[in-house]
């Protein structure tokens, strides 16, 4: 009994772990960086229609081509990149707590089953439970540094999109 709870608990953790990690993973286009290469090769008065015909439909990069094909001023069109990166930040930065949250459901959560089958007499059920602790916590953790991976590589394509889109505009490094 001890041992499908932790199995459960195993599943749940890890599904809330991936939930940021395919936001992430949608957010930013898989062929980002192909499409980054594309748009410096292109004259500058074709960069924007061709990220447009290059970028995914909901992605970054169908948004930012979207925003600043629609306006023709260079500061609507910094304003435009600045929101969309804005966008961008937001849909990264409001589920990035989700892998730590689920590594610390997973720990708490094994201990509680572990004591209470090491209080019912299970020993071995309690052996079954920590060993499903562990895989979930190290899933957790493994999803974690992925998604920061992931992420920090979408910023930086995505810093480097606007770069190259809007070379008049002002731009700070990140720290």
């Amino acid at each position: 009994m001890y041992v499908a709870l932790a199995v459960l608990l195993l599943l749940g953790t890890s599904a809330i772990a991936s939930r940021h990690l395919r936001d992430v993973r949608k957010s930013i286009g898989r062929n980002a960086r192909d499409a980054l290469r594309q748009v410096e090769r292109s004259p500058p008065e074709a960069r924007i229609a061709k990220l447009g015909a290059r970028a995914e439909a909901g992605t970054f990069e169908a948004k930012l081509a979207e925003c600043l094909a629609e306006v023709s001023d260079p500061a609507a069109r910094v304003a435009a990149a600045n929101e969309a990166l804005g966008d961008l930040a937001f849909v990264l930065d409001s589920r990035a707590r989700w892998s730590p949250t689920a590594g610390r459901l997973a720990l708490w959560g094994t201990f509680l089953l572990t004591l209470l089958a090491v209080y019912d007499h299970a020993l071995y059920q309690a052996y079954g439970v920590m060993a499903c602790g562990v895989i979930a916590v190290s899933a957790a953790h493994v999803m974690k540094k992925r998604t920061q991976t992931i992420d920090r590589e979408g910023r930086e394509i995505a810093d480097a999109l606007v770069k190259t889109l809007l070379p008049e505009a002002p731009h700070r490094r990140r720290r």
